[in-house]
């Protein structure tokens, strides 16, 4: 999020940091992608510590270096050039927009506390605004969204900034604690503010206000495939209810292998949990971590999923859908699967995606728990190929990036919607032994809210 005070927050950050831990072998850096940027955090820094009278000395030429009077060291260094971040060991360091990371320059701060880390020290703080897909920071928002060991993350976007301004008046409308900016009262600090948000969503197309503003991985070139939005449509609501026919939504890639899970209840649907195996799973592995997350079930299990599923697996010799039969099936005792003739076409399923994620009228009929973070990612991101109504498949267009699961949680998800609610007429078959009909039992009271 654009000015938003985040070097000012990494000044504060660094300087108790360097006070309290005191004289040490090592020095702490302020790193940004040019000098500009470097010297600029470093500055900020050397004002805060002579302001709080304790700045022992500092350069304000190359070599940039500030000393404390307790013998704490900070240097300032750019990656403009990588190799400026190789050196000796870091006690720690703040990485000022992380965004723009390349991945030779992550590897040479990574290789800076290979020591210091073994002491207690080594801490990173990152902060910045989003960047391009696949780059090295996006890779690193990925590990901390999901809850990597040693990680944490917080996305701040122009809600945080919009409320954070006050509101003395009623905020007449369905929202009292940020509403739109005819809801707030004219001498109101948070109409302004909400005034020029909405003058940029109408001035900027969907994905440049996403990125901006929204703080979501994305690249303006592209055009984006589903009417996600994660203000709208992820919320804690969406959880598991043993009330409830377990829907287990099913793509088969090997690498990763998604499986999205979760339920529907008339015309709502929302997903839960989210099964991402990499490295060349094998459905057997999904089923079982199915089963060890869901060992009782007395509502049915339901499968939907992609048809090609029907076809033999070559390493095993059976199709993917005869060992969810066999695995599955001997451990639930009411098991449907549930797959089409053929894959509906692409077209089709993205718009009875979107018709349940922003219909036309009334409010959203999808929903989705933060948990599952790969397919919140997946609905974001997925997009078109330039200039054509093709999704993307491509699971890298930047150069060095790991592998992610980019389309494929959505593709799983979208099986099932398109399933519930097709945009046109289907022709179906039912795999297995279904038992029993449609779940007519929800408690209305618990889960009949939308999304």
């Amino acid at each position: 999020m654009p000015q938003a005070g985040k070097t000012f927050t990494a000044a504060e950050w660094l300087l108790a940091a360097t006070w309290m831990a005191g004289n040490l072998p090592w020095a702490w850096w302020w790193a940004a992608p040019t000098y500009d940027l470097t010297y600029a955090g470093y500055m900020l820094y050397c004002e805060m510590a002579d302001s709080a009278g304790i700045l022992a000395d500092r350069t304000t030429r190359p070599p940039l270096t500030a000393k404390l009077i307790n013998g704490a060291r900070v240097e300032g260094r750019s990656w403009h050039k990588a190799d400026n971040l190789r050196g000796h060991p870091v006690a720690g360091a703040v990485v000022d927009e992380f965004g723009m990371l390349t991945w030779e320059a992550y590897k040479n701060l990574s290789a800076r506390r290979l020591e210091t880390i073994n002491h207690g020290l080594g801490f990173y703080r990152y902060l910045g605004n989003v960047g391009e897909i696949g780059g090295a920071g996006e890779e690193l928002w990925n590990r901390a969204e999901a809850g990597s060991r040693g990680m944490a993350c917080r996305r701040w976007t122009w809600r945080d900034r919009a409320l954070d301004l006050g509101c003395a008046c009623d905020a007449r409308g369905i929202n009292p604690e940020l509403g739109t900016s005819d809801q707030h009262d004219a001498k109101c600090s948070r109409r302004g503010y909400v005034a020029f948000v909405e003058n940029e969503a109408e001035r900027l197309s969907r994905r440049e206000f996403d990125q901006v503003y929204e703080a979501e991985w994305g690249d303006a070139n592209d055009l984006p495939v589903y009417d996600f939005n994660r203000d709208t449509h992820v919320t804690s609501q969406a959880e598991h209810s043993d009330k409830l026919a377990l829907e287990v939504c099913c793509d088969f890639n090997v690498d990763p292998m998604a499986w999205v899970i979760g339920h529907h209840h008339g015309m709502d649907a929302w997903d839960f949990d989210e099964i991402i195996i990499p490295g060349g799973a094998r459905t057997e592995q999904a089923c079982r971590e199915l089963i060890r997350r869901y060992p009782s079930q007395r509502q049915p299990v339901r499968v939907y999923g992609d048809a090609s599923g029907k076809h033999r697996d070559t390493r095993s010799n059976v199709s993917d859908y005869d060992q969810i039969r066999q695995l599955l099936g001997a451990h639930y005792h009411n098991l449907e699967i549930l797959i089409p003739t053929s894959n509906p076409p692409v077209a089709e399923r993205v718009n009875a995606v979107n018709a349940a994620m922003a219909p036309k009228a009334g409010e959203p009929r999808y929903g989705i728990h933060p948990r599952c973070v790969h397919t919140i990612r997946s609905w974001a991101r997925t997009s078109y190929l330039p200039g054509t109504r093709d999704i993307d498949k491509r699971p890298d267009r930047k150069t060095g990036s790991p592998n992610l699961p980019r389309t494929h949680p959505s593709d799983a998800s979208g099986y099932r919607i398109h399933w519930l609610w097709p945009t046109s007429a289907k022709t179906v078959v039912e795999v297995g032994v279904p038992v029993g009909g449609m779940l007519e039992t929800a408690n209305d009271e618990i889960l009949g809210a939308s999304f």
